[in-house]
């Protein structure tokens, strides 16, 4: 086997906040961590889930209970 194959390949995921008026879904919720994305590291933009209730302090509980990779931009 070639070293390549035997290197976890990851993704950087962005989780941006929707633009439309009167549009509140996101991409992501906080508690979508906890089944997906297993060792990649999730970008949430700042104030993405706001519109149906989560904050930011969710996405990064979540994160952290999860041991995912978590940042706001």
């Amino acid at each position: 086997m070639t070293h390549w194959l035997n290197t976890p390949l990851t993704m950087q995921i962005g989780v941006p906040k929707e633009t439309k008026n009167h549009e509140y879904r996101v991409g992501l919720s906080p508690k979508a961590f906890v089944k997906s994305f297993h060792g990649h590291q999730i970008v949430v933009e700042r104030q993405a889930g706001e519109g149906f209730g989560a904050s930011d302090a969710d996405y990064r509980r979540q994160a952290l209970r999860s041991r995912r990779c978590c940042w706001t931009f």
